[in-house]
């Protein structure tokens, strides 16, 4: 059954116009807002690695499956440049906007076409999401993908729209698994579709229909299975203890608007209201089977199950309420349930005019739009300008320079200096708080907090967004080279790596710095390696183990030769410490390749 629906050259110029402009904000801000902690912990972890299905990636939630898979792809095609991690998301956005115009044909008439339209594309912090390598972009585009399928299937059952229900419902838990709930409901919906089809058309289609419940079964009963997996391990922990209004209600409505009101409670009290009420005044006296059939019931059935589900597992298995991203998908869903029972608009009913209410929440939420900053991550942002004056000034700095700061910045740095060919110093978490470091990055609350650390450091840069600080010491620390090591090998399968062990008297600064100088060559990604340092006191007792980072941070490709120089620095040494271990911590003992380093402990200071 095709849709009545008809547009002029005008009108078309005008759809195509809506999604360039938004197409080209998405862009924009791919390739200028800096990254984030979280997609650059899931670039390195999963996206460069190649290491994003399990069990071969670390178990974790953080690991958005699909879009792993596709920054993976995307970043062995085009480099590991800030706009190619992005990039699926970006392509995404083409499928989300195809989408809500296919759910927005479904209304009857034109005026609720362009409502529905600009409501849902038009929410700036949905937007955010594709300009972002995190999956959630790309998992509200399959969630509307799949909802659009649902639709075309109550009006006219075909096969085709089918199999892109399942593989929008693959890619949409692939890339989200808050979106159970949702494709449990629609897989419920279509049994139901799928007994009226054959009722209509006989036994010829009974084992078609039971394959396609087998593989959505499978689909789901997989991921229910990998969601009561990592539950049973602690692993899904995003979320808020604080009960569903303010975890979930209460931080959405942050996000879309960056204040909090109380009448915005009210506005939505009153309005879901008014949705239960159309929605219970149209099903009464209807046949359930026209109620199935009926489109303007499938965004409140979803939303309905959501909050069902939400509140039985925050009040009866104690579990985190989704918050902010992982309670997004609420938004969309509850726009369409409004957008589909309130009369769709035309000029000459009165009451069809209450549709218009769904255009404030993207006028509201374009309050927060920028294409330098992102709404949900304000606090973390560094901009570029801050790796760009560092690396002049740590040019001038005595060799090998120190930089340690807040623990939160080291995966950025780690990705900002890849960016610049690891000419950056290498960053430290483990020695902050020091007074002995280059430079700092540090959050406005650690610098006030540590005042007496950095009464010798003058700010270099404030980012503009956040107030990040980059810090400089007055006057450098002098070093001084004590010892040096050289160790060769063409390791099979090693477990270690030596870098080299030193001895430590009783009269040594308690500040050092380890600087390597390394050539090392084998295939694949650094992620299983990790540059450590072991420190021992006299009856060789561990005091502390030390894992910087993965070789991964330094650069994507190790089938060279090429040299490498990193740097470990160690402030403030414990007392006791009497040796120091550098080495290469192998867990998978998989390293097959050539390694020679040349590894110069410096002391710092008088």
């Amino acid at each position: 059954m095709r849709n009545r629906i008809t547009f002029t050259r005008k009108e078309r110029i005008l759809l195509g116009g809506w999604f360039l402009l938004l197409w080209i904000i998405v862009w924009l801000r791919a390739a200028l807002v800096p990254v984030v902690p979280d997609e650059v912990f899931s670039y390195f972890l999963y996206g460069e690695s190649g290491f994003y299905f399990p069990p071969e990636a670390q178990i974790d939630a953080n690991n958005h499956v699909v879009n792993s898979f596709l920054t993976h792809v995307s970043v062995s095609c085009f480099g590991h440049s800030l706009l190619a991690i992005r990039l699926p998301n970006v392509l995404c956005f083409v499928v989300y906007f195809v989408s809500i115009v296919g759910i927005s044909k479904q209304l009857p008439t034109k005026g609720g076409f362009w409502i529905s339209l600009f409501s849902f594309s038009g929410i700036f912090y949905l937007l955010e999401f594709f300009s972002l390598s995190r999956g959630y972009g790309m998992s509200f585009a399959f969630l509307l993908l799949g909802i659009w399928q649902l639709m075309v299937l109550q009006k006219q059952f075909r096969w085709k729209n089918v199999l892109v229900l399942l593989l929008a419902t693959i890619l949409a838990l692939g890339s989200n698994l808050s979106l159970f709930f949702c494709f449990s409901v629609m897989t419920a919906w279509l049994v139901l579709l799928l007994a009226g089809f054959i009722r209509q058309n006989g036994k010829r289609t009974i084992v078609p229909a039971l394959l396609t419940l087998g593989a959505f079964g499978g689909v789901l009963l997989f991921f229910y299975n990998y969601i009561v997996f990592l539950n049973n391990r602690d692993m899904l922990y995003y979320g808020l203890q604080d009960g569903f209004p303010y975890a979930s209600l209460q931080t959405l409505l942050i996000e879309l608007t960056t204040v909090d009101f109380p009448w915005m409670y009210w506005f939505l009290l009153v309005l879901s209201a008014a949705i239960v009420l159309l929605a219970i005044g149209r099903l009464f006296g209807q046949k359930l089977w026209k109620s199935i059939t009926d489109n303007r019931f499938v965004f409140l059935t979803l939303l309905l199950a959501n909050l069902a589900g939400i509140f039985y597992s925050v009040y009866k298995m104690d579990a985190a309420a989704p918050s902010d991203r992982t309670a997004a998908h609420l938004i969309p869903l509850f726009i369409g349930a409004g957008v589909f029972l309130l009369p769709s608009f035309t000029k000459d009913r009165w009451l069809s005019w209450s549709q218009l209410v769904f255009l404030l929440f993207p006028l509201v939420s374009f309050s927060t739009f920028s294409l330098y900053s992102n709404h949900f991550w304000i606090d973390d942002r560094i901009d570029h300008r801050a790796y760009e004056i560092l690396l002049e000034e740590s040019a001038r700095a005595p060799k090998p320079v120190t930089i340690s700061g807040f623990r939160y910045f080291d995966r950025m740095y780690a990705f900002e200096n890849l960016q610049m060919e690891s000419k950056l110093p290498a960053y430290d978490v483990e020695t902050w708080p020091n007074d002995c470091s280059d430079f700092f990055l540090l959050t406005p609350g650690e610098l006030r907090m540590n005042r007496h650390k950095t009464k010798n450091y003058k700010i270099l840069f404030r980012d503009p967004y956040s107030g990040n600080l980059l810090l400089k010491r007055n006057t450098f620390l002098p070093r001084k080279a004590v010892a040096r090591r050289w160790s060769t090998a063409e390791p099979d399968s090693l477990e270690f790596l030596n870098l080299g062990s030193f001895a430590i008297d009783s009269l040594s600064s308690r500040n050092m710095i380890a600087d390597i100088k390394c050539r090392f060559q084998f295939e694949g990604s650094g992620e299983r390696y990790i540059a450590t340092a072991a420190l021992f006191d006299k009856d060789l007792n561990l005091l502390m183990l030390k894992e910087s980072f993965h070789l991964n941070q330094l650069k994507t490709d190790w089938d060279n030769r090429s040299v490498t120089r990193f740097s470990i620095p160690f402030c403030n040494l414990p007392p006791e410490t009497r040796e120091i271990r550098l080495y290469i911590f192998n867990d998978k003992k998989s390293l097959h390749g050539k390694f020679q380093a040349l590894t110069t402990l410096y002391q710092l200071g008088q």
